[in-house]
């Protein structure tokens, strides 16, 4: 803890005294960065084990992705700025980094010991239990049910994007239309291939994946397997997001299981392999999106691409355009076209290449809250991501089983997809109810498993390597 804790205010203290001395941003921006940084800074140093990044735990992953993904890009987003709304950009953007800790900090005071609980599970060594091993049934059966909506998008679908890399559509459909065929289905496939790329199928790959971790190399076929499978599934539309997000997941997964030794060889390894197989997929795919023969130098092109403008300044400066567009009170939208409202009070539902620019695409989740209701929605949303991500830490990550690492990891990559989405959007809403909802459900469960188990020795006689082999 020490070491992180110094070479995070290192860090702090470095960047700010590099921003002031040799950045051309004005004093304005100095002073805000300098405000939002301290103030977090001093949050992770007073909350201790519930913000340090080496445990894993939910909040400190979402406040470190919040401040590479967002408070750091926003410097260089604001310099660009010409429009007057750029100062409430800057403050709106660094104000999370301000009410993030103290809504973290609200969430440790409701619940006793939270600080013990998080360093005992971060603690903890990853392991198999009783329920666990019970679970796998209910695994494969998601798993299943996770290619059949596969299988029903391939039946519906007059055109499927991945396979313009083995049949010629050029006479039925260009490059464009293909890309865009999928927003033609119904939208509850739509909604359901979205829950089984971003949520069902990497459950089963993490499940796997422990258990082989934990349990030895008798599940590394079925790993590999599922992990292959949801690949192929991931890029059936030619969408970069599903095949990354299948690899974050495993890429936390990963980090999870070598918690006690993070940068060892073995993890720094497995750290370069999946990271290699999300930038491969993820370049090739931006490759051949709009174009059916994309050489070596468009997938270099396209790693490029993701990396620093996918990942690295999209959220900020989509944040930017948010501010730019409904900069005043009377500007701003009030909710009337946030999708999850209009599908529950029966408004009028607009299709994203029908609806008023920038009213419905992904702005981030602090220039969706901006362009809707200003400054405290945007105050009030750092406030509730604070203290969700700690109560569902607290609440749901006790024992490192198996079953509460698949949702650690889930839970951690949901969280931070927050930021370059919209704070209501269907999916990303969906996602957080469904990941802590089933999380409760199915750690509860396999905990109450487990102890029934012990509490009725003649049903486990078999040794726990027997038990997991079965």
């Amino acid at each position: 803890m020490g070491v992180e804790n110094a070479l995070s205010a290192a860090v702090v203290i470095g960047l700010n005294l590099w921003i002031s001395i040799f950045s051309d941003l004005d004093s304005h921006a100095v002073q805000c960065f300098a405000v939002g940084s301290l103030v977090a800074l001093g949050g992770k140093l007073l909350l201790g084990p519930c913000l340090q990044v080496s445990n894993l735990t939910i909040p400190a992953m979402f406040l470190m992705a919040y401040f590479c993904l967002m408070a750091l890009p926003s410097l260089m987003i604001y310099s660009e700025m010409d429009h007057w709304a750029r100062s409430n950009y800057l403050w709106c953007i660094q104000s999370v980094l301000v009410t993030f800790p103290v809504g973290v900090l609200l969430a440790t005071s409701c619940f006793s010991d939270s600080r013990k609980r998080v360093a005992a599970y971060a603690a903890d060594r990853l392991h198999i239990t009783a329920g666990d091993v019970a679970f796998r049934r209910i695994v494969y059966l998601v798993f299943w049910i996770a290619c059949g909506v596969a299988g029903v998008y391939i039946a519906v679908s007059e055109f499927i994007p991945i396979m313009k890399l083995f049949v010629d559509y050029s006479a039925e459909i260009d490059d464009l239309s293909l890309r865009f065929s999928v927003s033609e289905l119904p939208r509850a496939l739509l909604f359901a291939l979205a829950i089984s790329r971003s949520l069902l199928i990497p459950l089963c790959m993490l499940y796997l994946y422990f258990m082989w971790v934990a349990g030895g190399g008798i599940w590394r076929r079925d790993f590999l397997f599922v992990f292959i499978t949801g690949m192929i599934i991931a890029c059936l539309s030619l969408e970069r997001a599903p095949a990354m997000v299948l690899c974050c997941m495993l890429l936390f997964g990963v980090a999870i299981a070598n918690t006690q030794r993070l940068f060892r060889v073995k993890a720094i390894r497995a750290y370069a392999t999946v990271a290699s197989i999300a930038l491969v997929v993820t370049g090739l795919i931006s490759a051949i999106q709009y174009d059916s023969e994309a050489d070596l130098g468009e997938v270099q092109d396209g790693v490029h691409h993701v990396v620093v403008n996918r990942i690295l300044l999209a959220s900020a400066r989509t944040s930017a355009m948010a501010f730019e567009y409904f900069p005043t009170a009377d500007r701003q939208l009030r909710g009337q076209y946030i999708r999850m409202f209009c599908l529950l009070t029966g408004r009028e539902y607009l299709e994203s290449r029908y609806a008023p620019r920038l009213v419905i695409l992904p702005v981030s989740f602090v220039g969706d809250l901006w362009r809707n209701w200003g400054w405290p929605a945007v105050l009030l949303g750092g406030l509730i991501a604070g203290f969700g991500t700690q109560a569902v830490q607290v609440a749901l990550l006790r024992r490192k089983s198996v079953i509460s690492a698949v949702f650690q990891a889930i839970l951690i990559l949901v969280w931070i997809w927050l930021i370059p989405g919209n704070a209501f959007g269907i999916v990303t809403t969906s996602l957080l109810l469904c990941s802590s909802v089933g999380g409760y459900w199915a750690i509860g469960k396999s905990l109450g498993f487990t102890i029934q188990n012990q509490q009725m020795p003649q049903r486990t006689t078999q040794p726990t390597s027997a038990r997991v082999a079965a």
